[in-house]
């Protein structure tokens, strides 16, 4: 389940700053030695300037320090292995590189 590019939903997810649970999409980016994960939460908020265009996987904005990896609506992402019903989200969803947090692996067994 935590297995490294895994794409979770949480109904709901418990954030570990106390912010209001809500359903929440969870990507495993990195499983450190089975203790914690190194993990994004994708958002539908779109923080990239406007005079640029978005652009699909890693775009990089040096001079604003901005990082982010960007899933273009309705572009496959992702395979659901039982089903094998195929994952697109419904909006651009944005992973943000100072938004990458860890995560012990006892709290997410418990959500």
């Amino acid at each position: 389940m935590f297995k490294e590019g895994n794409l979770l939903y949480f109904k709901p997810f418990y954030f570990k700053n106390g912010s209001a649970p809500k359903n929440k999409y969870f990507l495993v980016l990195k499983n450190i030695e089975g203790k914690l994960l190194l993990a994004s939460l994708p958002t539908s908020q779109d923080h990239i300037p406007t005079d640029v265009s978005i652009c699909s996987g890693i775009c990089e904005f040096a001079d604003r320090g901005l990082s982010a990896y960007i899933f273009i609506a309705g572009q496959e992402i992702a395979t659901e292995p039982i089903t094998m019903q195929r994952f697109a989200f419904q909006k651009n969803t944005f992973i943000y590189g100072e938004q990458i947090d860890t995560y012990s692996l006892s709290l997410f067994r418990s959500q």
